[in-house]
């Protein structure tokens, strides 16, 4: 019965995973010199004023910012976690499908 419940959270790829994740929002909180970039800033402004006739993005992205900023505030910083918090979930897909495709 114990050989059958096998579990694989602590593989070596699922570390490697978690390490390139943790990186890139480290990555992205951590560098001082990287300060607001002007699209940051109209996605701040979109959030603020979100309605569903604007056809600029489609409507999770401000509506995510809008969680973001609802609970952290408008820093710098957090605006940058949200950016890195996509941007690390991207990688993990990415890394999962390169493994099951064998690569």
């Amino acid at each position: 019965m114990l050989k059958k419940l096998n579990f694989q959270i602590f593989q070596s790829y699922t570390v490697i995973i978690v390490c390139f994740a943790v990186f890139k929002i480290l990555l992205h909180l951590l560098n001082p010199e990287y300060g607001y970039h002007r699209d940051e800033l109209y996605y701040i402004v979109i959030s603020d004023n979100f309605n569903f006739s604007n056809l600029h993005m489609w409507p999770l992205t401000p509506l995510y910012l809008k969680l973001i900023t609802a609970v952290f505030g408008y820093s710098l910083k957090a605006i940058h976690f949200a950016a890195s918090l996509c941007g690390a979930v991207s990688i993990v897909f990415s890394c999962l499908i390169a493994k099951e495709l064998r690569g």
